[in-house]
């Protein structure tokens, strides 16, 4: 509902006349013509809106055929993650059965000695690549 008073913007008037009982009311008619257009102007507005909102409704684009592409492309989704998710899971456990149920840790092995000092191998969580050094005991 409005706030608008009509009244007031047609420039409404009315006159009681006493003796001969003949009541006058008045408007302005460019007030009316304005307030019409005004209302005209509102209501093409509102169609246009309209419009373009149904031009946004996907509904009607797709055919029979293009909706049945689109599900195919879904699915052949669907198996490639599937296949994925099951390729990855064999890939983890072949992973953790290789390394004989347990984590992988670092070795340590005595290769040589030095002027009384054992020349230690190290290879970080059984990788082919090896570090060496000298330990000595404090004595």
């Amino acid at each position: 509902m409005t706030n608008r008073n009509f009244k007031k913007e047609l420039y409404y008037s009315s006159y009681m006349d006493m003796e001969g009982g003949d009541d006058v009311e008045s408007i302005d008619y460019r007030s009316l013509i304005h307030i019409i257009t005004e209302l005209c102007d509102r209501i093409e507005q509102l169609e246009k809106d309209n419009e373009l909102r149904k031009s946004y409704d996907w509904r009607g684009l797709m055919t029979e055929e293009d909706k049945y592409a689109l599900k195919e492309l879904f699915r052949g989704f669907g198996v490639f993650a599937g296949a994925a998710v099951i390729l990855i899971t064999i890939l983890i456990a072949l992973a953790y059965f290789a390394s004989g149920g347990k984590p992988l840790e670092p070795s340590f092995e005595v290769v040589d000695e030095y002027k009384g000092c054992d020349v230690v191998r190290y290879a970080p969580n059984q990788a082919s690549e090896y570090k060496y050094f000298l330990h000595c005991e404090n004595k």
